[in-house]
């Protein structure tokens, strides 16, 4: 008895169900099957993470600038050099993802008038030390990107509006495609857009977990490793985590964990967003290009797209 009873216990049943005959059985186990398929689908939705305010993605800001120096300022400057390469006529850019700048405020080294808007309060404010310590003019404003065109004057524009930094795909695809009709208003006639993201597509494709980086040295010298851990959730959205540790004298000193709720973000998703915008691709290529390596293969790839109401 105390057996069954532990049975019972375990499997949810009753002692009745236990030493029922066969036929009176099966009307019980169609009972508890549909009762075990409640229980899966509630701990599923238990299970997936709780999406969190776009406002609170970058508590942690300081953790994006905790590696950059002026080598990694000077990469920049160079990547912005090719990206830009045959374009000539962009003199004011709006970056509506900018972050802490680090990926934007190249270009206002290089000469381009720079303005930025972002979601996070914490990011804005370290954007604007970074710009002082460059000694650079760049204008910040708080605002969320699918409301993008609410924060300006009517009828301003910009020569090139960018989201850089893979930021897009911290929203719903339909709400990428709403925050794109937002940039665009922003765009002047035979102007510019810029993104940059994460190839999705291969993220999907292959569904690697761990993501192991070389050790970075921090801006006073201490050691710094990141690992990054990708849950692919029940929903079909991602989690990143970001784990990093702090050494000094062979010694480990402090932990940081942060973790960012993304959807996947197809490439032909965007690509047939900009045809309806009415834009030409002009450029679709890997963010860092290396020997042998595609559109396919890379982890990270930026579109260039001109107006197409330029010509008409």
């Amino acid at each position: 008895m105390e057996k069954l009873l532990l049975l019972g216990n375990y499997f949810s049943v009753s002692m009745d169900y236990l030493l029922r005959e066969e036929e009176t059985r099966k009307t019980a186990e169609a009972a508890v099957e549909g009762a075990y398929i409640y229980s899966f689908e509630k701990i599923c939705r238990l299970l997936l993470p709780r999406r969190e305010k776009m406002e609170t993605l970058y508590d942690n800001a300081g953790l994006y600038d905790v590696t950059y120096d002026t080598e990694q300022d000077n990469r920049v400057e160079e990547y912005w050099k090719k990206v830009l390469a045959g374009v000539c006529d962009v003199k004011r850019v709006l970056d509506c993802s900018i972050g802490t700048g680090q990926m934007t405020l190249a270009l206002a080294k290089m000469g381009y008038q720079v303005t930025g808007t972002d979601i996070s309060a914490a990011m804005l404010a370290n954007c604007r030390e970074n710009a002082v310590e460059r000694g650079l003019d760049v204008t910040v404003r708080q605002c969320d990107f699918r409301k993008l065109s609410s924060g300006f004057e009517a009828g301003e524009t910009f020569d090139c509006v960018m989201s850089t930094g893979n930021s897009l795909p911290h929203v719903t695809n339909e709400e990428v495609a709403q925050t794109l009709r937002e940039m665009d208003k922003l765009v002047r006639p035979g102007g510019y857009l810029y993104l940059d993201n994460r190839n999705w597509d291969k993220i999907l494709r292959e569904h690697q977990r761990f993501y192991f980086y070389q050790p970075m040295k921090g801006k006073t010298g201490e050691r710094i490793n990141l690992t990054q851990v990708w849950d692919y959730n029940l929903d079909g959205t991602l989690t990143f985590h970001l784990l990093y540790t702090f050494e000094r004298d062979g010694r480990l000193y402090k932990k940081e964990v942060s973790s960012i709720y993304s959807y996947p973000l197809p490439r032909k998703f965007l690509e047939q967003q900009l045809e309806e915008l009415g834009y030409r691709l002009l450029k679709e290529e890997p963010r860092l290009k290396l020997p042998g390596q595609d559109l396919e293969s890379t982890d990270w790839y930026y579109m260039l797209a001109q107006k197409l109401n330029a010509w008409e």
